[in-house]
């Protein structure tokens, strides 16, 4: 006998395990799938709800959900995704057998082209001309103001009512 046996042997074991007992003949009875919980089930996965909660809405446990809606659960989602993909490649393609451009979908061209193909959409610029806001001029430095001054002088203003800077009202 070994030195670790001779421990093992010497340190308290704790209680056996009882055996589990055998099935309640009165408790529930087992679960039937049915088609509608299949279709249930996929959507539910393709919604992104997770097992537990999937598990609440058929009213049976996860040990069960997975026993019987295996497939569902595991392949709902890339088999719909597969669908709208189809779907969304027929409609920027003007439907199947690709080449129908007059019932084509340019939104869905578009959307195609941008998700799978890397487009982006143009940099939107903006330019504005003239006055936005009002600027505090008791704050600029005196060579500021001065440049200011001489870029004033050198373009052409109008005053209000269309009389040019250099006019006077009589």
């Amino acid at each position: 006998m070994t030195a670790r046996k001779a421990a093992a042997d010497l340190l308290p074991r704790g209680p056996k395990r009882k055996p589990r007992p055998p099935p309640n003949p009165n408790g529930r009875p087992p679960h039937e799938p049915t088609e509608a919980n299949r279709q249930l089930v996929k959507t539910l996965v393709v919604a992104g709800w997770n097992r537990d909660r999937i598990g609440v809405a058929l009213d049976i446990d996860a040990e069960t959900l997975r026993k019987y809606y295996r497939v569902e659960l595991d392949h709902s989602k890339a088999i719909v995704d597969a669908m709208v993909t189809q779907s969304i490649i027929q409609m920027a393609c003007g439907g199947p057998g690709a080449g129908n451009w007059e019932k084509a979908v340019p939104s869905m061209a578009s959307f195609y082209a941008k998700c799978r193909m890397n487009w982006k959409d143009p940099k939107l610029e903006v330019n504005l001309s003239g006055a936005v806001g009002t600027y505090d001029m008791s704050k600029m430095s005196d060579d500021d103001l001065r440049r200011v001054t001489e870029i004033l002088s050198r373009a052409e203003i109008s005053a209000p009512n269309g009389v040019s800077s250099g006019d006077q009202e009589t």
